[in-house]
């Protein structure tokens, strides 16, 4: 990708118009400009990127915050239904407290007078 100017530059160069030095100087300083432009392209592209990512994060966060909206009423339904189950347990829980030691009852306890074979 030459330019008409680089043409120039190098046509005026051998009949001494233009030294060498300057013409080689001013190419490295346009080759330089060349790789600016590039990099900085590149780094547009890079933020561009890094914007498209962030506003689809966004998004997500939006439908998420949506979806916890949604689920405050369940979760109040659910502690609901935990409550009263608990209640409804502990309603229903039998504590009996005792000192005794407990003993089978008499229809619990092997019959002695019968062999252990007739059992």
């Amino acid at each position: 990708m030459r330019s008409e100017h680089d043409d120039r530059a190098e046509k005026l160069a051998p009949s001494g118009a233009s030294p060498r030095a300057r013409l080689d100087q001013r190419r490295a300083a346009l080759e330089t400009a060349k790789q600016q432009v590039l990099s900085a392209q590149a780094n547009l592209e890079n933020t561009r990127a890094a914007l498209a990512e962030a506003e689809a994060a966004r998004e997500e966060l939006t439908v998420l915050q949506r979806q916890l909206g949604e689920l405050g009423p369940e979760e109040q339904r659910l502690r609901a239904q935990r409550e009263r189950a608990a209640l409804d347990l502990e309603d229903r829980t039998v504590v009996m407290h005792s000192t005794a030691l407990w003993t089978r009852p008499s229809w619990m306890r092997a019959n002695t007078s019968r062999p252990a074979s007739a059992c």
